[in-house]
């Protein structure tokens, strides 16, 4: 469990890491140079991703030093997915999503 609620820590912090004060869509739209980077798709979240790991990288920074290899892939990939999920073109798909696992877990407590 305490995997689980240092990834959501440190994801909540870093979600949007050297945010420039444009959304995607300007970027996108003016092809600026963080848009080409990563091909307009989640243009800050992506870059927010990026400069987490950079920082990270620095041994003084590795809040991950205790993980052995496998959990430290874990760990990055988690990282990745939660601070893609913050993108704002994503809210629906990901409320849906939340709604109907939320939906399911009540209709199987009634069939146990």
């Amino acid at each position: 469990e305490s995997f689980n609620v240092l990834s959501i820590l440190v994801a909540a912090l870093a979600h949007d890491l050297g945010h420039d004060g444009f959304n995607n869509t300007f970027h996108d739209t003016t092809g600026s140079d963080i848009a080409v980077t990563y091909n307009g798709i989640s243009v800050m979240e992506n870059y927010s991703g990026a400069c987490l790991f950079k920082i990270l990288r620095k041994k003084e920074n590795d809040v991950f030093s205790r993980l052995n290899q496998l959990e430290k892939k874990k760990m990055r990939q988690r990282l990745i997915d939660m601070i893609l999920d913050t993108d704002a073109k994503n809210h629906f798909t990901l409320t849906t999503r939340f709604k109907y696992g939320l939906e399911m877990k009540q209709l199987s407590r009634g069939l146990l």
